[in-house]
């Protein structure tokens, strides 16, 4: 596979950058801007659907959260109306058993979670949507998938709903102690029960569930032999995992502050850790490793053309702990995760406004996650004469024809923070597409890069031509073999100090971290300070990631 990329690059947008790795083979060239439609997303002119915000992974005090689900609606939802902006919303807590009920109250026993879905959860979801008759409320369930981590599942459907996620809970979940039922089985004590667990939902449910694997990294759980595993046990439910993970605002960005060793062990002591090991469980601009390094894991797969997808979720339990003296005077304030929607959210485009149709959304790629709200609209497709596809699709062609890409992009006035927002750059990114690899093959389990992977343009925000209040550009390449193009955009330039390297990738979070007084009084005598993140540093780095779009070449 050698490096046989022929560019041209007539620059009227932005460098072109082209870093390390074997290209795939295309010849680019820049085209004028194209109009868009004013006050509309563009994509929204080939269907009737719309696009919608979103967050699959929320918790209530049923479980380890602190608030009620008919407070966070009341908090996030209406779409762009009131609250921060949402449009749907899951709960996914995690499995096992509920110490409290819907209202916080604690119960006299605990009560397993199959049980709470049913009696406590499901009741406060048909509740919301009552309240809420132009959103979306998903029941789902944060899966402590057998021998692996987390997985954010929900199942949809008057006819599943809430008994079909119950039955999951009982039989799959890793943290379900319960054998009382004696006609189900269960399967969660191996990670063939993982794979059992999907293949379940394959088979029973393929068109009313998804499954989307949370904080890949954080707990170095999932190996990419993992997740490839996992899709094919289920490739009409399993979709992709979480690129942004939750606890955006927490002391460790994204709850990734575990430590382990050279053998990939979790480790109290830091002085006993591994750097290069410990470096795969941290966050990088917000970002899970396996998305944010060009060429890493997310590219691996998607050199298989295996269509698997990011998502931004809040994980939201609660937003903060205030500590008071004797007097009830606020002392310190630590943080824990921003509001589902004011930080983190996916944009989904739903042509079909019902449950399954929103579940089948979901799992269609045509999406993009973004903090920050940088942008609140995007629009990036591929055309090839009057045959265009958006994200998540595939355009085929014949050798050595012209594809055009479009990159149409919108910010906010401002975002949650009161920031004026816009990217510095969004950079296109390519890499080839060759064959799936067999689970037979021993790059099935190891086979966690794709040298192909690479930037082939950045877009300078300031260059881009303004049209009705996008920023629009087209670019069109000559392919002569299967390509993947996707998206990032960055609030900040290429170089800046602790936060994006020469190339503008994003750099460890951990360097941003500020050293300041502990805020829980009982802490200090034996640890005046710690060195953390904050929501002031989350805010202050910001990032969006696009979907791909599947260029196959005949």
């Amino acid at each position: 596979m050698g490096n046989d990329l022929r560019s041209r690059t007539d620059d009227v947008n932005g460098p072109c950058a082209r870093r390390g790795g074997v290209a795939p083979t295309l010849t680019a060239v820049f085209l004028l801007a194209v109009a868009v439609a004013a006050g509309t997303h563009p994509s929204t002119a080939w269907g009737k659907g719309r696009w919608l915000a979103g967050d699959l992974s929320t918790r209530t005090c049923l479980t380890d959260g602190r608030s009620s689900e008919r407070a966070i609606a009341g908090k996030v939802m209406n779409g762009d109306k009131s609250g921060y902006g949402l449009s749907y919303l899951a709960n996914a807590e995690p499995g096992g058993q509920s110490q409290k009920d819907a209202a916080g109250q604690r119960f006299a026993t605990p009560v397993w979670r199959w049980q709470t879905l049913v009696s406590d959860s499901f009741p406060q979801i048909a509740a919301a949507r009552k309240a809420h008759p132009g959103d979306f409320f998903i029941q789902g369930l944060q899966w402590d998938a057998p021998a692996h981590g987390q997985v954010s599942m929900g199942i949809v459907g008057a006819a599943n709903e809430p008994q079909g996620i119950a039955d999951f809970e009982y039989r799959f979940d890793a943290a379900d102690c319960d054998t009382s039922r004696s006609g189900l089985v269960k399967q969660n004590a191996t990670a063939q029960n993982t794979l059992d667990g999907v293949a379940y939902l394959q088979k029973h449910l393929a068109a009313d569930s998804y499954a989307i694997v949370d904080h890949p990294s954080r707990d170095l759980d999932w190996s990419v032999g993992d997740l490839r595993a996992l899709q094919d046990a289920a490739p009409s439910v399993v979709c992709g995992f979480e690129g942004f993970p939750g606890g955006q605002a927490a002391a460790a960005r994204g709850g990734y502050g575990e430590f382990f060793d050279v053998a990939g062990h979790e480790v109290i002591d830091p002085a006993a850790a591994d750097p290069a090991e410990t470096a795969l469980a941290r966050t990088y601009g917000g970002a899970d490793p396996m998305v944010a390094r060009i060429g890493g894991v997310w590219d691996a797969l998607l050199g298989e053309g295996r269509h698997w997808f990011v998502f931004g979720d809040s994980d939201y339990r609660w937003w903060a702990t205030q500590y008071k003296d004797q007097g009830g005077k606020v002392v310190g304030v630590s943080y824990s995760d921003f509001w589902p929607g004011e930080y983190d959210k996916t944009w989904t485009y739903v042509p079909r406004s019902d449950y399954r149709g929103l579940a089948a959304a979901i799992k269609s790629g045509d999406s993009f996650i973004v903090n920050g709200d940088l942008i609140d609209a995007l629009d990036f497709h591929a055309s090839l004469g009057r045959t265009a596809k958006t994200m998540g699709q595939t355009l085929t062609m014949g050798k050595g024809r012209r594809v055009v890409l479009t990159i149409a992009v919108r910010s906010p006035a401002t975002n949650h923070d009161g920031q004026k927002v816009h990217p510095d750059h969004i950079d296109l990114i390519a890499g080839r597409i060759g064959r799936r690899i067999p689970p037979s093959s021993p790059a099935y389990r190891s086979q966690a890069v794709n040298q192909t992977a690479h930037v082939v343009v950045t877009l300078r925000w300031a260059k881009m031509r303004v049209v009705k209040g996008w920023r629009v550009a087209t670019v069109a390449f000559a392919l002569r073999s299967s390509t993947y193009f996707r998206l990032r955009g960055a609030g900040l330039p290429a170089g800046t100090p602790n936060q994006t390297d020469a190339a503008g990738d994003p750099l460890i979070d951990t360097i941003t971290y500020r050293t300041l007084p502990n805020p829980d009084p009982a802490a200090v005598a034996t640890q005046p300070t710690v060195t953390i993140n904050t929501p002031q540093q989350a805010w202050a780095d910001l990032w969006f990631y696009s979907d791909p779009i599947f260029i196959k070449v005949k």
